[in-house]
C-alpha cells in the first residue's frame, strides 16, 4: 500500500492503536528525512516517546530542527523520552553470519522500547538499520530486518517506520518492491520519488553484492 508521507502524521500520534505497525517511507533528500523525522520525533514526544536509530549525520540534522522549534532533546534524553542509536553500530551488533538474528534482534529492540518506561503504543521509532545493510550491498539482510522490524512492531505495539534514500534503488527498483512486501506498506516522500509497482508486483532478484 502506497502513502503520501503526510499520511503517516495521522498515525504516528502514539496514543492512537492503529498507529502500531511498520511502514517504509522513501525519501529523495536529506533535508527531506530531516523534515519528517524532526515532524516524527515532535509528535512522538507529545504524546510519549520518541526513539532514533539513525547516521550520526541524520541526528545532528535532526537535532537541529527540533532545538530551532524549541525542543529541549537534552531534558528528553534525560528522561528517556528521546532514545537515539547509531544506526551502523546497531545493524552491526545484530548480525551474525551475514545476517540478522530474529530473538536476538527482537529482544534487543524490545528492551530499547521498555526503557522509555512508556506505553509502546505510544512510542515512535524512525530508523536506518535496513538502509545501513543496504548501502553495504547486503540486500538479503536489509529484507530480513524489515521483516523483523515488522515483528517487532507486532510484539510490542509500537509505530515503527524505516528510513530509505530513493537513490539507493535507481538500478534495483525490484528490491524496493520486496521491502514493502516485507513491510506490508510504503510512504513516498514529496521529492526525488520513482514510478512504484504494487507489492504484488514483485519482480527478479535481490541485488544482493554481499
Amino acid at each position: 500500500m502506497k502513502q503520501s508521507h503526510r499520511s503517516l502524521f495521522r498515525v504516528i500520534a502514539g496514543h492512537e492503536q492503529e498507529a502500531a505497525g511498520e511502514r517504509l517511507f522513501f525519501y529523495g533528500t536529506d533535508r527531506e528525512l530531516a523534515q519528517l523525522a524532526s515532524e516524527f520525533v515532535r509528535r512522538g514526544l507529545e504524546h510519549g516517546a520518541a526513539i532514533l536509530i539513525v547516521s550520526a549525520a541524520h541526528r545532528a540534522l535532526v537535532s537541529t530542527r527540533l532545538g530551532s522549534s524549541g525542543i529541549n532533546t537534552t531534558r528528553a534524553s534525560r528522561l528517556h523520552q528521546y532514545v537515539t542509536l547509531e544506526a551502523a553500530r546497531v545493524a552491526a551488533e545484530l548480525m551474525a553470519n551475514g545476517k540478522p538474528q530474529s530473538p536476538h534482534f527482537i529482544n534487543a529492540m524490545g528492551r530499547v522500547i521498555l526503557q522509555t518506561g512508556v506505553d509502546p503504543v505510544r512510542i515512535v521509532l524512525l530508523n536506518e538499520t535496513g538502509a545501513c545493510l543496504y548501502s553495504q550491498g547486503k540486500a538479503s539482510a536489509a529484507l530480513q530486518a524489515e521483516e523483523l522490524w515488522n515483528e517487532v512492531a507486532a510484539r510490542y505495539r509500537v509505530s515503527v517506520v524505516s528510513a530509505y534514500p530513493n537513490r539507493l534503488f535507481a538500478r534495483n527498483h525490484a528490491d524496493k518492491v520486496a521491502l514493502i512486501q516485507a513491510a506490508g506498506a510504503a510512504l513516498e516522500g514529496d521529492a526525488g520519488n520513482q514510478p512504484q509497482r504494487e507489492p504484488g508486483s514483485r519482480g527478479g532478484g535481490t541485488g544482493e553484492s554481499d
